[in-house]
């Protein structure tokens, strides 16, 4: 069987043509022959199996480890703790060997420098529906916030699309001449990582930048490093601050069950908030628009990967709570295959409802009750929308969503999930009750005041960490127990 053959088994459509040429690559950079007759209980084993085996160019394993990473969230497997750990170690060692081979004298940057002068690498700039890219310009909007800052670069991948250059004029048209922001395209400028060096020293920040790129590693033997980190996975690069809006008590576990050294734990942070545009609640929408009825109870479920997410513990745990309560309707939105699809539609009725796409999502999930996020670790945005909505969250205590839900609320695992579930729907005022913390902690996240002072606090202990490590390899300090 061909790879593509084999890669687009359980994908969906949309992310075919990004699988199509992954496999074209991998057959020129692994072999045609490399991965025949693989199948999903045995193609990460053999993937990592051939990129440890010392036959392939550094940059051709840093290419595969990325590209097995998008496989895994579009298609599946999800690697496992053991895979993981394997795959962050090689780039690991790839990255830091690269980065001490480079010439550097000591470089002397002053606390003030730091945090004047801000350089942010973002990835791609998709569109304002995208939610890493419409963080990027978040991130940015808060930095501005800073009457202190003087200079931010903000480093993009790919071309600026008409809507994501709306959402630019809107949320960064007003900020100040004197803030210094300059958006850089990585595409036509290759010599961008020389041009932020010789404007002078500052705090390199990393927002959803791809996680192989080399600048990440190469930017801590230049200054202060500070990465937002997301999914509940360690990098497999280093910086000074690690951050999310996770418990450090919750990452350090699974950090150092996925292969995660020491080091990387201690410099991960807790932020309560984000950068959140926080536009208000959304206008509500009429029941009757989407065909709900007015007296169900709607649990929602939303994603764009939910051939993967819906796995079939969830379907079947939601299948037992709607077959025991004829109230209840399961709406779901965003790209099912055609299977599931006919599944769910023969099984459950006129108790499933589907919408592929809704421009408006905010005002579709005024209508809903509980947002129930699959057992799965993205969905942070879709969450986010549902939060501002008025919907309650529901999440077991792993993954983006988790850290949006007060840990009171979250389920130690599916079991549990399904409990709380049917507790909501059938004890009166449950709702209530677990709405109010769960707004207050939106109110938080939220909070640009909040993020911006919490977001200097980590550049502080950036330098703090960067001005410690003078004078050592960046190897040296990384494998620091």
């Amino acid at each position: 069987m061909a790879l593509f053959d084999f890669l687009q088994e359980g994908a969906q459509e949309r992310y075919l043509p990004s699988i199509k040429i992954i496999a074209e690559r991998w057959d020129i950079m692994l072999g045609e022959d490399a991965l025949d007759g693989v199948n999903d209980y045995t193609f990460a084993e053999r993937v990592i199996s051939l990129l440890e085996s010392g036959k392939y160019r550094a940059d051709f394993i840093l290419q595969v480890i990325s590209d097995l990473g998008s496989i895994a969230w579009w298609r599946g497997p999800h690697l496992s703790d053991g895979h993981a750990g394997r795959v962050a170690a090689l780039a690991r060692r790839l990255h830091l060997s690269g980065a001490d081979a480079l010439t550097l004298p000591p470089r002397d940057i002053p606390l003030s420098a730091a945090r004047r002068a801000h350089v942010v690498f973002a990835g791609d700039l998709a569109g304002p529906f995208h939610s890493p890219s419409r963080g990027a310009i978040d991130y940015v909007a808060a930095l501005a916030m800073d009457p202190t800052v003087e200079r931010i670069d903000l480093h993009h991948g790919g071309e600026i699309k008409n809507n994501m250059q709306a959402y630019i004029d809107e949320r960064l048209g007003d900020v100040p001449p004197e803030r210094g922001l300059n958006l850089i395209s990585t595409q036509e400028n290759p010599d961008y990582l020389v041009d932020a060096i010789r404007k002078g020293p500052c705090t390199y920040h990393f927002w959803c930048e791809p996680i192989m790129a080399p600048q990440i590693t190469i930017a801590s033997r230049l200054g202060p490093t500070v990465m937002f980190t997301c999914g509940d996975e360690p990098p497999p690069q280093y910086a000074d601050v690690f951050w999310y809006f996770h418990e450090p008590q919750h990452m350090a576990p699974i950090w150092k069950r996925r292969g995660a050294p020491a080091s990387y734990i201690r410099n991960y942070v807790q932020s309560l908030s984000g950068p959140f545009y926080d536009e208000g609640p959304p206008a509500p929408r009429a029941r009757a628009e989407v065909h709900l009825p007015q007296d169900a109870f709607v649990i929602a479920t939303v994603g764009n990967r939910l051939a993967v997410d819906l796995d079939e513990t969830f379907v079947t745990g939601i299948e037992k709570i709607l077959r025991d309560r004829p109230n209840c309707i399961w709406l779901v939105v965003g790209g099912l295959p055609d299977n599931l699809l006919d599944a769910c539609q023969a099984i459950l009725g006129d108790q499933f409802r589907y919408i592929y796409q809704d421009l408006e999502l905010a005002r579709l999930m005024t209508t809903v009750d509980v947002f129930a996020n699959p057992f799965r670790q993205g969905g942070g945005n879709s969450a986010m929308i549902a939060l501002t909505a008025g919907a309650v969250l529901l999440t077991t205590k792993d993954g983006d969503v988790a850290s949006m839900a007060p840990p009171e609320h979250r389920a130690k695992d599916p079991e549990d999930y399904f409990a709380r579930l049917a507790m909501l729907i059938d004890t009166p005022g449950a709702l209530d009750a677990w709405r109010e913390p769960q707004r207050e902690r939106c109110r938080v996240m939220t909070d640009q005041t909040h993020f911006l002072s919490a977001l200097k606090a980590m550049v502080d202990l950036a330098h703090q960490r960067f001005e410690a490590r003078q004078g050592r390899t960046l190897t040296s300090v990384v494998e620091e127990d």
